[in-house]
């Protein structure tokens, strides 16, 4: 018997032919025979994401179904997850009218207790937990992870463009992981450690495979971290998105110093770390001393004001910048990782291009010993953390409509966490690690004070 399906693209004519010329292929193939199915795509396409977007798609779907003539097709199908106009379509067509979404929601809830989607942006998160609610299946919908890829993106990958489809197969796989983990299964852990460790795998994937590992069993996390960090060789940026799961995560710190001192990593690679911790403004005493190399580094002093006049004293009598120069730049110091001076360095902390001239030379001893004394507008920190465990830590961007951003300093971005999603906030103030200095000589202390005294823009 010969069958005709209309399915309804929401991808353009024009700009989707190849996505919609492989659609059509593919379809082709897996009917049965006799089977027929017509792909007809939508101009202009779904391209601003949101309500009001799936509104104006639906309508124009809905439009183009009434166009249909009547016992030219057998069923139609809507080819759109998010199955807009979905039982609009139902009340004017007299023939089955399937949507994919709901069909693949309700496949899914047959082949196990839980379930996840991968969907292509996360403007279209909600509406996949709003169908799963639908259907009685909200409960069992434990992931709803995206993508973030755009329609110019998705239309390349599939016009040929190898860079675009590997981005988004990437992208795919990285998602996958940590819907993988929230599934929960008995060897989710073992199978997330494999693809952390996987030298040949893209680091993208690896790093979501890690992270995803940490939600699961965060000490297994910080074995798998130090074991990656001391077979491969990383620079200080490129290992900071490495420290992200773990320093990110509720005891993630406390894990991976513990797994630093079953297992201590090689010199180099123990400095390299030590260097993107500062960059990144994190790191507990414990987790640099389980990092630190030869003899312990004495404990901070405590402030002492005739201290601080007899070194003001000497730095203006015998400091030398051009020194102090050199020590700022030092990479094992971190200066440069967090504070810009003529544009160039970190944006952890406050530039420091014209310090020399907005601080006499006893509050830039202060503020170098005891960081937490001499605190800067805006540099305030907290640290969030959220009732799924992650930890968000920087500087208060905003709270608003419900939703506090937070610049978090070890992802350089800024997060968005929601009130009610927040188990704990504190007020931490200063980032700056006490004791950076402990190492250097008096001399040497005090001629980095006199560089700092020279900036005066």
């Amino acid at each position: 018997t010969r069958m005709r399906i209309f399915w309804q693209s929401f991808v353009d004519r024009e700009i989707g032919a190849d996505y919609l010329g492989r659609l059509s292929a593919y379809l082709g193939d897996i009917a049965a025979p006799g089977t027929e199915v017509v792909v007809e795509g939508m101009t202009p396409p779904d391209r601003d994401f949101g309500r009001l977007g799936e509104f104006r798609c639906a309508a124009q779907a809905i439009g183009q179904a009434l166009t249909l003539e009547p016992g030219a097709y057998d069923a139609y199908v809507m080819g759109h997850f998010q199955d807009p106009g979905l039982y609009e379509l139902r009340a004017i067509l007299d023939i089955p009218v399937i949507g994919v979404g709901e069909a693949a929601i309700l496949s899914g809830s047959t082949l196990g207790r839980r379930m996840g989607i991968i969907t292509l942006a996360p403007e279209f998160e909600i509406y996949h937990h709003e169908q799963a609610d639908r259907y009685g299946l909200g409960a069992r919908l434990v992931k709803v992870a995206t993508v973030h890829s755009r329609p110019q993106e998705f239309n390349a990958s599939f016009a040929g463009n190898a860079a675009a489809r590997a981005s988004l197969m990437e992208k795919f796989r990285a998602a996958a992981a940590g819907t993988y983990a929230r599934l929960g299964g008995s060897g989710a852990g073992t199978d997330l450690k494999s693809v952390a460790e996987s030298s040949g795998t893209v680091t993208r994937v690896r790093l979501a495979a890690l992270d995803a590992l940490a939600g699961l069993e965060v000490k297994a996390a910080a074995e798998c971290l130090t074991g990656v960090l001391s077979k491969e060789s990383f620079s200080s940026e490129a290992v900071s998105a490495w420290l992200v799961p773990l320093v990110n995560r509720k005891g993630g710190d406390a894990a991976l110093t513990q797994a630093l001192r079953r297992a201590p990593l090689p010199g180099v690679s123990a400095s390299v770390v030590s260097t993107a911790l500062v960059a990144m403004g994190r790191g507990s005493a414990e987790l640099k001393a389980a990092l630190a190399s030869g003899p312990p580094t004495p404990g901070v002093q405590p402030y002492d004001a005739a201290y601080v006049a007899d070194l003001a004293a000497e730095v203006k009598e015998k400091g030398s910048a051009e020194k102090g120069r050199a020590l700022f730049q030092q990479a094992a110091l971190g200066c440069v990782a967090c504070h810009q001076v003529g544009g160039k360095g970190g944006m952890i902390g406050p530039d420091l291009s014209t310090v020399g001239g907005g601080l006499p030379v006893d509050l830039l001893i202060e503020s170098v010993l005891w960081p937490d004394r001499q605190l800067k507008e805006g540099y305030f920190a907290l640290s969030v953390t959220t009732k799924e465990g992650r930890v968000f830590t920087g500087y208060r961007d905003r709270e608003e409509n419900g939703v506090l951003w937070v610049r978090d300093t070890a992802t350089k971005t800024s997060e968005a966490v929601p009130v009610g999603q927040i188990a704990s906030r504190q007020n931490i103030g200063t980032l700056m690690p006490f004791g950076l200095t402990q190492k250097l000589s008096r001399e040497e202390l005090r001629d980095l004070i006199a560089f700092l005294a020279g900036l005066k823009g």
